[in-house]
């Protein structure tokens, strides 16, 4: 016969209760609101093409890895679950790297995924961002430095949608948007 232990919790008040379904709560609204921002600035391009980097893509903006195999047409569920898996990782990748508690700060960790979701985990494990943002120093000058791509020549080309990114994660880690 097994016995089991009774551990009696302290009663969570109902406000505690509220203030921990709301951090969640602010989340995930915050969460939809930046995956629509992702579509947006993205769009979604059901059929495989190549970047303006010259980088095999498809959905909304998932490079197609080598180790991958992917038609070269999807479905509009299919880039949907793209769109998450990628941002999901982008998440973990911000955690992993700066120790947010996403639920304690949801507009810097989905400011900063929202960054990794378009220019990768390496390229912002490299960035000065990356080291500015540890010092816990402004990130706006910096941030802004990432709105160009390279084109098959490899010349630098500034893009406006990617201007436009950027202001919005300034807007979203400043907390000026929600």
């Amino acid at each position: 016969m097994f016995i089991i232990p009774i551990v009696l919790l302290a009663p969570i008040s109902t406000e505690n209760r509220v203030k921990e379904y709301m951090k969640g709560y602010k989340y995930d609204k915050i969460y939809e609101s930046v995956l629509q921002s992702i579509r947006k600035f993205e769009g979604l391009k059901l059929n495989a093409y190549y970047c303006p980097a010259g980088y095999k893509t498809i959905g909304y903006g998932h490079l197609i890895k080598d180790y991958e195999i992917i038609q070269d047409t999807i479905t509009k569920e299919q880039a949907e679950e793209l769109l998450v898996m990628d941002f999901e990782n982008s998440i973990i990748t911000v955690t992993k790297l700066i120790g947010y508690n996403k639920y304690k700060e949801p507009e810097k960790t989905l400011a900063l995924s929202h960054f990794v979701y378009n220019i990768g985990a390496g390229g912002f494990e490299k960035s000065t961002l990356l080291h500015l943002i540890k010092e816990d120093k402004s990130i706006n000058c910096e941030i802004l430095k990432w709105i160009h791509y390279r084109n098959k020549d490899n010349k630098l080309i500034i893009s406006n949608n990617l201007k436009n990114a950027r202001l919005y994660e300034i807007s979203l880690y400043s907390n000026t948007t929600f």
